[in-house]
């Protein structure tokens, strides 16, 4: 999954590519152990907000 990640953001003009792959595999890692951990929604329902502030902090 990292390369994957790391494939897409390499497309993108980020500031610090090694960051931002490690932050975006770090959320998607939370998000598996909080499906298991809370109950729906639980903190997993904000993910999609979490990685645009992810993006947009990283993207020139």
């Amino acid at each position: 999954m990292a390369d994957w990640i790391a494939s897409r953001v390499a497309l993108l003009n980020a500031r610090d590519p090694e960051a931002l792959t490690a932050g975006l595999v770090l959320l998607m890692e939370g998000i598996f152990v909080a499906g298991q951990a809370f109950a729906p929604p639980g903190p997993s329902a904000h993910a999609g907000t979490v990685a645009r502030l992810l993006l947009d902090m990283s993207v020139l």
